[in-house]
């Protein structure tokens, strides 16, 4: 799938779940802030900044997650994560060391 394709799905996914994370804001109404958004000093400006950055936040932890479990082309097994890599062998090394004089 290619990379723009990847971005707009995961990122109206996101967009999705900030509408439902707001609309569970204002449902619940902790600490008072959907009270706040519906009430008569709120109105449609600070719902959609909220709704709106929350969709950024959401659409990029989506697509990140997306990209970061993705397999390649061709390859089977475990997507992404740490691989082993062999450890350098230690080997000392002489210096000189000078005299300290106080």
């Amino acid at each position: 799938m290619p990379l723009h394709r990847i971005l707009v799905l995961h990122g109206a996914v996101g967009f999705g779940i900030a509408a439902l994370f707001v609309l569970a804001l204002i449902a619940v109404d902790p600490g008072g802030i959907g009270h706040l958004l519906v009430g008569p000093a709120g109105g449609a400006l600070p719902i959609a900044m909220l709704w709106f950055f929350s969709g950024i936040v959401f659409g990029s932890a989506q697509f990140a997650a997306a990209v970061a479990f993705a397999c390649r082309d061709g390859e089977e097994g475990r997507p992404g994560g740490l691989r082993l890599r062999p450890m350098p062998a230690l080997v000392p090394v002489p210096v000189r060391q000078g005299l300290r004089r106080r």
